[in-house]
């Protein structure tokens, strides 16, 4: 042994165990930082809390398996022989079942309240609740009873059937998580458990039912525990096999629920502590499955030393103090004949007075193992509590081979002869013993190995499966005297803690770096390059689209950043480009619809020329023609005709006045709306005489928006240029009222008038006012009846 002090020893089981607490203690702590999350949001949920006393009493659990685990026991005895029964780690054993019982009011009570209130149930989940609450109760009772028996230096063991309702109170939680994904499913019971079933392996309908297959499915790991054991109880599984599938699923049961419950609450959890606890569970598990890749053929490699070899005999000699020297020799061989030893043990009275360890016994006790107690018959776990209570030789304490062994005791005037023989078959040869004891009357003992493997085999978790002690025990309460135990498997666990010992800070170290590296990696990698993208997006959406994302990594992220940054290049471009299409568009169609607004008044001009100039002048020209021979016929007719061409030749003048008044630049339209048309009805006065009479009402000196007055202004030319063509009339009317906002021109006169449905083709005027009201969103009304004059009304008001 490495150190004689040393009571715990790491080794694979163990570190199984400090990897699914180390998970436990961690999920913990984030159900507590969640609860005072949810304090400072407003209260405490019950679900929540309840998920927390899941594991909260799961922790403490799985540090006393710990503890158990560091002691190599396994699970037939709470202790050990280097341990005192009274200390610490002895007394906590027994305590592991009512901390997993507390842990399975817990969760029950989170089933039926997750993902909500099972309708009906409540009456039912404080039913199930008391009835586990005097389960636990039960266990307390049984803890309490374990520990007295231990401090009284007897063993003790509640019945295996007393640990069936754990195993009962998880499949009634899994049968309460079916109900409430049946209910979250909607399936009620007309559909038939085939529809219930196929609603279960289908997508579900939400979320509720979601979180609750999850369950249910995380809630099958116990249940899978315990069929595991039973296919290593009937061959199906090895020890090695057997700690990996349990440690496996208890870590992936831990974090499944986890994950499954937080990520169903509203509230939004971290997708960093999401990757943080699988790369935990990842690393434990790797961990886990390493230590029992490597304790296998390192177990195997285990020789004990102390362990006599076959065809050996262990020599014990009193000594005047009462205690005893140990020698070595070679065994020999006496009859195994002697009366045989049942089951039960059997009690021999001895021909003479034996002392041992300063005392006298006039009879022994024989165990079915092959050891001998003074004071009873001595059980395979007696050793495990001081090596144990009574005074006892123990040749070879290892369990009985499958096929039983043939123990027989024999005692003579001076010896008691006690011989093991195992009766193993040919391929479990290698695993049987043949022990023969001498207790001579003088007090000396031999122990001759007549034959056994030379190298066993050991096994964690079973230390009757190869020599466990070898020696002579006074018992405890003996002041003075000591006892000359072998402790060949405390040698094995010694032998794993020196590979496995370093494995503790290794597993703590890797869990922080995990636990602080994980965050910072993915801050570095993932989150702040998402931000950066995210607040590009953000941006982008807000119309900044210059602004780059900055590619720190040429991976995943760096590729998205980079496929964001050509879009908002491209879309940056395009609007720029849109623009500048926009702006040359714009100047072609401007261009363009000047080109056109250029053709329609050189044709309307042309137009008009050919209705008014061009035929007057046509007209005098054929009157002057006429009249040189007009005037030697008749002189009076002649000079009327003078008068008529002088009149028409002041109409045309008039007319292409009206015309090149038309053709002004825009420079004129500056003024107010009032002057423009006083300024252009004084020059109609002007070019038209004295043969009609100008009647004016202007009000308003406001400056209206340029388009509007030109378009006014236009639409009062044309209306005074059709009074000169076509009108014929004697009074001409003009009227403007121009106020902010709105304008109202009106022009009338006294002419012939017209239909305004039957226009001639080629008399474009009406459509060019109409033009011109249209640009500027103008109303024209055109009121005239043949006979009865004309009334032209152009009303503009700016809308809101």
């Amino acid at each position: 042994m490495r150190d004689a002090a040393q009571t715990l020893y790491w080794n694979p089981g163990a570190v199984g165990f400090l990897v699914e607490l180390l998970l436990a203690i961690v999920l913990s702590v984030y159900v507590v930082h969640r609860l005072v999350r949810e304090h400072r949001g407003g209260g405490i949920t019950a679900p929540t809390l309840l998920f927390g006393l899941t594991f909260w009493c799961f922790v403490p659990g799985l540090l006393v398996s710990l503890l158990h685990a560091l002691t190599g026991g396994g699970w037939a005895s709470y202790a050990m022989p280097w341990l005192a029964p009274d200390s610490f780690v002895v007394l906590a054993m027994p305590w592991v079942t009512t901390f997993t019982g507390i842990s399975a009011i817990a969760f029950v009570q989170f089933a039926y309240r997750v993902p909500q209130w099972l309708p009906g149930a409540q009456r039912e989940a404080m039913l199930v609740g008391c009835a586990m609450a005097l389960c636990v109760c039960a266990e307390i009772a049984s803890s309490l009873h374990t520990d007295k028996m231990l401090m009284q230096h007897l063993i003790w063991f509640r019945p295996d059937w007393a640990a069936l309702w754990t195993s009962t109170s998880m499949v009634w939680a899994i049968l309460v998580f079916m109900r409430q994904h049946a209910h979250a499913q909607g399936w009620s019971r007309d559909k038939g458990v085939i529809a219930w079933f196929a609603a279960l392996i289908t997508r579900p309908a939400d979320r509720s039912a979601s979180a609750a297959r999850g369950f249910i499915l995380f809630a099958l790991f116990p249940i899978t525990h315990t069929l595991a054991l039973l296919f290593q109880q009937d061959g199906f599984l090895g020890p090695f096999s057997m700690d990996v599938l349990i440690c496996w699923s208890v870590l992936v049961q831990l974090s499944g629920l986890t994950l499954v419950y937080f990520g169903y609450l509203p509230e939004r959890s971290s997708f960093i502590f999401k990757l943080t606890i699988i790369s935990l569970v990842l690393l434990f598990g790797a961990i886990n499955g390493a230590c029992w890749v490597l304790g296998a053929p390192y177990m195997a490699q285990y020789r004990p030393a102390g362990l006599p070899r076959p065809g050996t005999a262990l020599e014990f000699l009193p000594d005047t103090r009462g205690s005893y020297r140990l020698h070595t020799g070679p065994a020999t061989r006496l009859s195994a004949a002697g009366r045989p030893v049942g089951a039960q043990g059997t009690t021999i009275r001895l021909p003479f007075a034996l002392r041992f360890y300063g005392r006298t016994y006039t009879a022994v006790h024989v165990a079915r193992h092959g050891s001998i107690g003074m004071a009873r018959v001595p059980q395979l776990i007696d050793p495990t509590i001081g090596f144990g209570v009574q005074p006892a030789i123990v040749p070879l304490l290892v369990r009985l081979p499958a096929q039983g062994s043939e123990v027989t005791a024999r005692a003579t005037i001076d010896r008691l002869v006690v011989t093991r023989r195992d009766g193993c078959a040919a391929p479990q040869r290698d695993s049987c013993w043949t022990v023969q004891t001498v207790v001579d009357a003088d007090g000396r003992i031999v122990m001759n190995f007549l034959a056994g493997p030379p190298e066993p085999h050991y096994q964690l978790g079973d230390p009757l499966g190869a020599p466990w002690v070898t020696g002579i025990t006074p018992g405890l309460g003996r002041s003075g005297v000591q006892p000359m135990m072998f402790d060949h498997y405390r040698g094995f666990l010694a032998h794993l803690d020196r590979l496995f010992a370093p494995v503790l800070a290794f597993t703590l170290g890797t869990m922080l770096i995990v636990l602080l590296g994980i965050p910072l990696l993915f801050q570095g990698f993932l989150v702040r390059p998402l931000d950066r993208l995210l607040r590009a997006m953000r941006r982008f959406r807000d119309g900044d689209l210059e602004r780059q994302v900055e590619v720190s990594f040429n991976d995943e992220i760096g590729y998205l950043a980079e496929s964001f940054n050509e879009m908002a290049r491209a879309q940056h471009h395009l609007v720029n480009t849109l623009e500048e299409q926009v702006a040359r568009r714009s100047a072609e169609l401007a261009d363009f619809a000047a080109r056109n607004a250029r053709l329609e008044e050189r044709n309307r001009l042309s137009g008009d020329l050919h209705d008014t100039v061009t035929q007057t002048l046509f007209s005098a020209a054929m009157l002057s023609d006429a009249l040189a021979d007009q005037w030697q016929q008749d002189p009076a007719m002649s000079v009327a005709k003078l008068r008529q061409l002088a009149q028409m030749n002041r109409h045309a003048l008039a007319e292409m006045r009206l015309m090149l008044a038309e053709l002004r630049t825009e420079g004129a339209v500056e003024k107010p709306l009032s002057q423009l048309i006083s300024t252009l009805a004084s020059e109609f006065a002007d070019s038209i005489g004295q043969a009609v009479r100008i009647e004016c009402e202007i009000s308003g000196d406001t400056l209206l928006p340029l388009d509007v007055q030109a378009m006014m202004y236009r639409i009062a030319q044309e209306s005074l240029n059709n009074v000169v063509r076509h009108a014929q009339a004697s009074r001409v009317s003009i009227a403007l009222e121009a106020l902010p906002g709105q304008a109202m021109l009106s022009i009338s006169d006294n002419g012939r008038g017209f239909d305004p449905g039957q226009v001639p083709d080629g008399h474009l005027g009406l459509q060019i006012m109409r033009e011109r009201a249209r640009r500027i969103d103008a109303v024209l009304e055109v009121e005239s009846r043949p006979g009865q004059g004309s009334t032209i009304t152009a009303i503009w008001m700016q809308r809101a």
